[in-house]
């Protein structure tokens, strides 16, 4: 299921959600969101508004929120794992490390997985929002000259238009150049350059056919006369490694390429299922695909794989509903999505592998003694 479907599908839980708890009138914009596999579809998204009068309202549910969790905390003293307060969560969209603490890109669960973001931090006691909300999904993170940079469908940072894509310098949310025209569904950081894919035609409006490179002053286009859908994006053994979909008549083709000079190697590829993302743990990549890697009848399908050998390893990320980021941190691979259950067990949306299972993640922040 691609990420535009979880908004179609929540979008009548939304309204009922909205008009319950709100009681007024919010400021709505419809836009139009290309679809991974070429197609489009309408999406409400909540705008932002002059007064900020939402972005008040977003900031104070979170709060109040984060502080009934963090309020319940626990804490066992023999292994002196520390409870994230992760129930504050919804649909985990991005993930990465900054400055040592784990980010999450997360819709407040009160809009039932669609709508406004909001981008936290945990720092090692709580979470802590970074500024007020994006006006739509953040697709995935990353961090350039020592900046949070955020990438999605959104057009608002904390009420400043940032056009897909934005920069947290430490205190507030700024925009990149004049951003893209379309969706940024990945970024990374490859030769010191910003590296953006996306469904977009230009950068900094000048044409960049879904894949751009920032320097820190100005965009660039990687390749002109190239169209891209590009899906994700990472670096492995110092190389650029990307997921991108190839629309062939009525079948999609996804691949996982590697640039090797000015050419694209691929690596694999899969039929109409996209790669959502992409990391490097332990030397190897590891990939998120809608789906399954496997068995396509698996009732309960491997969401992530590890390629190892020219081959796919299962690493038994049976999750229940969809995974949608990665990201390494403290040596342990971090695992966020619309997920709740494993095995059985509760995972409030977050999941970490150990390098023999996966844990429930708001226990994954090991304390020394």
């Amino acid at each position: 299921m691609r990420r535009l479907f979880i908004f179609i599908r929540l979008l009548l839980l939304l309204l009922v959600v909205v008009g319950m708890s709100m009681g007024a009138a919010s400021v709505n914009s419809e836009e139009t969101e290309p679809a991974r596999d070429g197609a489009t579809a309408e999406t409400t998204f909540v705008e932002q508004t002059d007064s900020n009068e939402l972005d008040e309202a977003t900031k104070s549910a979170f709060d109040q929120n984060v502080a009934e969790s963090n309020g319940q905390d626990k804490r066992i003293d023999s292994d002196r794992w520390v409870d994230m307060g992760s129930r504050i969560f919804n649909t985990v969209f991005a993930l990465t490390v900054y400055r040592d603490e784990l980010v999450a890109a997360q819709t407040p669960f009160w809009y039932e997985g669609s709508g406004p973001s909001i981008i936290a931090r945990w720092n090692g006691k709580t979470w802590q929002a970074l500024g007020s909300q994006m006006n739509g999904i953040v697709n995935d993170m990353t961090v350039y000259n020592d900046e949070l940079i955020a990438a999605g469908f959104f057009t608002f940072a904390g009420g400043t238009r940032v056009n897909h894509i934005a920069r947290w310098d430490g205190s507030r949310w700024q925009s990149i150049g004049s951003g893209t025209d379309g969706p940024v569904y990945a970024v990374t950081v490859y030769n010191g350059e910003l590296i953006a894919g996306g469904k977009f035609s230009t950068a900094g409006n000048l044409p960049a056919k879904g894949l751009a490179s920032w320097n820190g002053n100005a965009w660039r286009s990687l390749d002109k006369d190239s169209d891209y859908n590009i899906t994700a994006l990472t670096v492995c053994m110092g190389k650029l490694i990307a997921g991108e979909t190839i629309v062939n008549d009525s079948l999609n083709i996804n691949r996982i390429v590697c640039l090797e000079g000015n050419i694209w190697r691929p690596i694999d590829s899969f039929e109409n299922r996209a790669i959502v993302d992409l990391a490097e743990y332990e030397d190897c990549l590891v990939a998120i695909r809608e789906g399954t890697f496997f068995n396509e009848q698996d009732m309960a399908p491997e969401r992530i794989a590890l390629w190892r050998d020219q081959s796919w390893w299962p690493l038994g990320a049976k999750m229940e509903d969809d995974v949608f980021s990665l990201t390494v941190h403290k040596g342990q691979l971090i695992a966020g999505g619309w997920f709740t259950q494993l095995d059985k067990r509760r995972y409030h949306y977050l999941a970490l592998w150990d390098g023999e299972s996966w844990q429930p993640a708001g226990r994954f922040d090991k304390q020394s003694d």
